[in-house]
């Protein structure tokens, strides 16, 4: 790890949030849009993010004695293609060290970079020495960036060839057990002091 940049601004928070969940909502276990959906501002998300990002990412490369011609591959959150590229090019890196799979995963939320990386090791894009920056962003707001010399290990250490078996169940169905045991233990009784 080279350098790591984390910020955040609670006044913009309002942008992007759940609105009945957390702590400033009432707990509650429900697939119901109108309690569990997420509100979403585009507009001021988007510049929100793209100013988060590229600053950001420019401190750590800053930070750690590097220029934007240094590094080897960008690893962003991947939410939004228009996002990735907006705040890209506003760092000053080429698209082509740039990775991105959202046009293969979707917005895959707080597990984008790990997967990322993960495609991107697959795909030969990090070599051993190379200047790598992840950066991201996220409700609240908040954004972080860490810039890192990759180290030796580009192989996985191992693959997984299991299968999860077939379901017609939703996630929440599935974890209904789950939310039945633990719920009470958290809704119920008050805070221990």
């Amino acid at each position: 790890v080279l350098a790591v940049d984390l910020g955040a601004d609670g006044g913009k928070g309002g942008t992007m949030l759940i609105r009945s969940m957390g702590s400033r909502g009432e707990p509650s276990f429900t697939n119901d849009p109108a309690v569990f959906g997420l509100h979403f501002e585009g507009q001021a998300v988007f510049k929100i993010a793209v100013q988060g990002i590229s600053a950001s990412a420019a401190r750590v490369v800053e930070r750690a004695g590097l220029a934007t011609d240094d590094i080897d591959l960008v690893v962003p959150h991947q939410a939004n293609a228009r996002i990735i590229d907006s705040a890209t090019r506003r760092l000053g890196i080429d698209s082509s060290r740039v990775f991105v799979n959202i046009d293969n995963l979707g917005n895959t939320a707080a597990a984008s970079i790990p997967m990322a990386i993960s495609d991107a090791l697959d795909a030969g894009r990090v070599k051993a020495g190379d200047h790598v920056i992840l950066t991201a962003f996220g409700g609240g707001v908040t954004w972080g960036s860490i810039a890192l010399r990759w180290g030796s290990r580009t192989d996985p250490v191992g693959v997984h060839e299991g299968e999860l078996p077939d379901t017609d169940q939703n996630c929440f169905e599935l974890l209904r057990d789950n939310l039945d045991f633990y719920a009470p233990l958290h809704i119920d009784k008050p805070p221990v002091v």
